[in-house]
C-alpha cells in the first residue's frame, strides 16, 4: 500500500490499525517546485499532471463549482480548460472566464448535455483544431431532486440520477482511448452515508464510486470524490442548505481547502476517499447504533450522549402530566421537531 510522502502521518496510522496486508511504502518522489516556486492549492503535487499542452474537461463547467475548478487548473498550469454546460455562458459570466484566461490558460465553453452521448460527442467537436491534446476529465455535473423516497416519481429519480449515471458513462467511453493523466469524478458523501431526502442522489453518485473501481481495474485512470458540501459553491449552498448541513454534523469545506486538497488525491493511488470537515459527535449521533460500515469503529466522547435517553424521560414526563388533548398536542409538536431536524427542513414546513 504506496502514500506520497506528503501522507506519511496517515500511513502509520493505517499501519497502526493493522488493515495492511504485505508493506505498507511511503514514496519519496521529487519535491522540486516549479519556476513560479510558491505552491498553491498543490501545486508542486499536480505539476507533472496539470500541463501546458494539455487540454481539460469539465462538466458542470458554468456552475460556480465547475468555475472555481477551471480557475485551480488555469493555476496550476493548464493549456485550455474546456467547459461542458447545456446552457450558453451568460453576460455577466464573461468577466469569470476573462479571469481564468489572465491566470495563463485558454478557455473553451462546449455546449452540450453530458447525459446524452451524442450530445456529448457533438460537444467534443467543438473544440478548437489546434486545442492540445485531451488530458484530464473532471465530472462535476449534478442536479439535486429531493423528496421522500415513496413519493417519488420516476421524472424526479431520473432527474438527480441522470446527469450522474449516464453523465459519467458517457464520458468513460467517450474518453476511453484518450491519453488521460486523470479522470475525477465528483461523487458525494451522500452515496456513502446516505441523506434524508437524497435518494436518487445518493444512488447516482453510488455509480460514479463504482465506475472509478472499474475503471482502475481496467488499468484507466480514475478517482471518486466522495465531497462533504462546500462552502460558496455546490449544490449545498446554491440551495441555501446551510444550517440542514450543519445540523447532521458537518461544516462546509471553504473551497481553498477543497481545491487543495483535490491537488493531493489527484498524485494518490486511491479509486475512491471520502473527504468532509465533520464534527464527530454530533455526525455519530445522528446514526446511533445503525453506524455506516465506514464510522463502525469510530468512538465518540462518552460525555456526549447518543441515544438521546434523557430528553425522551424529560418528555415521558411532560406527557404523564398533561390531560388528553394536550397529549396529542405535544406528540404532534414532538414529531414534527423530530422530523424536521432529521430531513433538515424548517418545523412549520410539515404537516
Amino acid at each position: 500500500t504506496r502514500f506520497e510522502a506528503e501522507g506519511t502521518t496517515d500511513a502509520f496510522r493505517y499501519m497502526s490499525q493493522r488493515k495492511n496486508i504485505g508493506k505498507v511504502v511511503v514514496a519519496m518522489g521529487s519535491r522540486e517546485q516549479g519556476a513560479g516556486g510558491r505552491e498553491q492549492g498543490g501545486g508542486a503535487a499536480t505539476a507533472e499532471l496539470v500541463r501546458k499542452d494539455g487540454t481539460y474537461l469539465i462538466t458542470g463547467g458554468l456552475g460556480a463549482l465547475g468555475l472555481r475548478v477551471a480557475e485551480w487548473l488555469a493555476e496550476q498550469g493548464a493549456g485550455t480548460v474546456a467547459l461542458l454546460a447545456r446552457r450558453a455562458p451568460s453576460a455577466d459570466m464573461e468577466p469569470k472566464l476573462d479571469a481564468i484566461r489572465a491566470r495563463g490558460a485558454n478557455v473553451v465553453t462546449l455546449r452540450g448535455d453530458v447525459s446524452q452521448a451524442d450530445s456529448l460527442t457533438a460537444a467534443l467537436r467543438q473544440l478548437p483544431a489546434d486545442a492540445p491534446t485531451l488530458r484530464g476529465v473532471i465530472h462535476a455535473a449534478g442536479v439535486l431532486a429531493d423528496g421522500v423516497l415513496a413519493d417519488t416519481t420516476l421524472e424526479q429519480l431520473d432527474r438527480a440520477m441522470v446527469p450522474k449515471v449516464e453523465g459519467a458513462w458517457n464520458l468513460h467511453r467517450a474518453t476511453r482511448e484518450a491519453p488521460l493523466d486523470f479522470f475525477v469524478l465528483f461523487s458525494s458523501v451522500a452515496s456513502v452515508l446516505g441523506s434524508p431526502g437524497q435518494g436518487n442522489y445518493a444512488a447516482g453518485n453510488a455509480m460514479l464510486d463504482a465506475l472509478a473501481h472499474a475503471r482502475r481495474a481496467a488499468g484507466l485512470p480514475a478517482t471518486a470524490i466522495n465531497w462533504g458540501p462546500w462552502a460558496d459553491s455546490g449544490m449545498a449552498a446554491e440551495a441555501g442548505r446551510d444550517d440542514a448541513v450543519k445540523s447532521r454534523g458537518m461544516n462546509l469545506i471553504p473551497p481553498g481547502d477543497g481545491l487543495d486538497l483535490l491537488g493531493k488525491l489527484l498524485r494518490t493511488d486511491v479509486p475512491q476517499v471520502v473527504v468532509m470537515d465533520a464534527n464527530w459527535s454530533d455526525l455519530l449521533r445522528q446514526f446511533g447504533s445503525r453506524r455506516p460500515a465506514l464510522l463502525a469503529e469510530m468512538s465518540v466522547d462518552p460525555a456526549e450522549p447518543t441515544t438521546g435517553s434523557a430528553v425522551d424521560h424529560a418528555f415521558r414526563k411532560q406527557l404523564a402530566d398533561a390531560d388528553g388533548p394536550m397529549r396529542q398536542t405535544l406528540v404532534e409538536d414532538y414529531i414534527r421537531a423530530e422530523l424536521a431536524r432529521i430531513m433538515g427542513v424548517p418545523p412549520e414546513s410539515l404537516e
